[in-house]
């Protein structure tokens, strides 16, 4: 005699261990990444306009 037994199929979600970043820390990390690489941007930007308004001032009467 053949049964037909019909399983049943459970989703396992598995828990994120506690070492393993988050998308959340993730999503938080680059956005303190984005916020050094801008501000160091800044900087280097403020800093190359400095160099050229001296090279500039060479050439005014």
């Amino acid at each position: 005699m053949i049964s037909l037994w019909k399983a049943e199929k459970a989703e396992v979600v598995p828990q994120p261990s506690p070492g393993v970043p988050t998308v959340s820390d993730d999503a938080i990390s680059l956005d303190e990444e984005i916020r050094l690489l801008r501000d160091q941007l800044a900087r280097k930007l403020q800093l190359q306009n400095a160099q050229l308004k001296r090279m500039l001032e060479r050439f005014e009467p």
